[in-house]
């Protein structure tokens, strides 16, 4: 039996904790490989918005399995694994290859993700966290990602690294959850709508809630619970989180329900109606195979959801769901009252949103490229790596490796003028700290 070490990109749903989409898709890995009889280890980050949010419960019950970048070459070490996987490059903070085959999972487009971002340096961070994805994938030697989309688009990064196009494989493994599904008993009466997830800046879905807010008003037929918030990743995150916020929070028919543990979610889910998840268009939702989506699919709610993106299909496919144009707000308007007059229809295609589930996205089947690799793991050549902005010697920036980006990202002047002002600054703020 192989051992498998997983390194989990967020807060896992364990008991008495929340989730997030990158704790579902480190869960599912974990479960998938448990299924196929593989001992896995699991590690969850500490550095993480939901630990610290819930830093009590993880300290109490789950010191033990955490990990930070500068523990990761003694958990290794503890652990002594056959295989180590990363869920999502950039969580590999090792200084070196470990001479043990390294998977990686590439779970979204995060280079999008950070690109939206409000930082006003937001170019020369996308430009290291390019090099530190490029350097990180060097030393992988298999790699997977959610979805088909998505094997077009890291496809350029994997050439970057150097690699020979036949030594480039990316497998698709969709985003799934148990093979047991939930038991359903909706609540036909109060007809329970959910929105549920974090808010971030790439995710703009203020038009369609404001859409939402305005149904739920007229009709008195229906309410909306909101689980959830803001990661506060940046200001316009605040913002957006904010600009939803304002219209619903006077609205009687809308309950709000922050960040819940993971069990109690998923039974409020049980006697729920339908979820509402529609966002404005980008490169980054065209992209996305949405966590969230599977989750409510998978727990027999059908979904109002986006037309234009790879879960699209799937969910029109199966009748699991209604797509939608988010721009065009009368249709919005429509499927929303078609849905709260509909009971009938809503339950049928609750059930078409399990079977969807149990045929594509359930963690026994889609594991099954990365369960091949760990029960085989073979390593492959290592590339000469040509990007170098990331200082992948070291978990953490040293004063040369600052330098040496700076240089590589700046022109001469620009350079000069940056190691003036940090030379000044470093010096008012030791002439700051001198004892009176």
């Amino acid at each position: 039996m192989k051992k498998i070490l997983v390194f989990a990109s967020d807060i896992l749903p364990l008991e008495g904790l929340p989730t997030s989409g990158g704790g579902l898709r480190s869960w599912q890995i974990i479960k998938g490989l448990e299924s196929r009889g593989f001992n896995v280890d699991a590690r969850m980050p500490s550095e993480r918005f939901l630990c610290r949010s819930f830093s009590q419960v993880v300290q109490d019950r789950y010191a033990d399995i955490l990990w930070s970048p500068s523990s990761q070459e003694s958990v290794i070490a503890a652990s002594n694994p056959d295989v180590i996987i990363f869920v999502n490059p950039e969580q590999n903070n090792l200084k070196r290859h470990p001479g043990i085959p390294v998977a990686t999972d590439l779970h979204g487009p995060r280079i999008l993700e950070t690109t939206n971002n409000d930082n006003p340096d937001f170019q020369r961070i996308r430009a290291v966290f390019i090099s530190k994805k490029i350097a990180k994938l060097t030393e992988a030697d298999f790699i997977t990602c959610a979805g088909t989309r998505q094997r077009f688009y890291f496809l350029a990064f994997l050439l970057a690294t150097g690699r020979p196009m036949e030594e480039i494989e990316i497998s698709y493994m969709p985003v799934s959850l148990s093979p047991e599904v939930p038991d359903v008993h909706k609540d036909l009466e109060r007809k329970r709508l959910v929105y549920s997830g974090g808010f971030y800046p790439w995710q703009n879905a203020v038009r369609p809630l404001a859409v939402l807010d305005s149904v739920l008003r007229s009709s008195g037929q229906a309410q909306l619970d909101m689980f959830g918030g803001s990661h506060n990743v940046s200001r316009d995150d605040e913002i957006n989180f904010r600009a939803c916020l304002e219209g619903l929070k006077s609205n009687p028919h809308v309950s709000f329900h922050g960040y819940l543990p993971r069990e109690r979610v998923l039974a409020e889910f049980a006697s729920s109606y339908a979820a509402f998840e529609v966002m404005k268009r980008n490169y980054e939702r065209e992209l996305a195979f949405t966590t969230r989506t599977v989750e409510f699919l998978w727990a027999g709610l059908p979904v109002i959801y986006n037309d234009y993106a790879e879960l699209s299909e799937h969910i029109a496919a199966y009748k699991a769901g209604w797509c939608v144009n988010p721009a065009d707000t009368d249709a919005i308007d429509r499927t929303i009252r078609e849905v709260i007059n509909n009971p009938d229809m809503v339950v049928e295609y609750g059930k078409n949103a399990q079977r969807l589930v149990r045929d594509q996205f359930t963690w026994d089947k889609s594991i099954e490229p990365l369960a091949r690799f760990c029960a085989n793991p073979k390593m492959l050549s290592r590339p000469t790596r040509f990007f170098r902005l990331y200082p992948f010697n070291s978990p953490t920036m040293t004063r040369f490796s600052t330098i040496h980006m700076e240089w590589c990202s700046r022109n001469f002047l620009d350079f000069f003028r940056y190691v003036v002002t940090k030379t000044l600054d470093k010096m008012l703020g030791r002439l700051g700290q001198r004892p009176s």
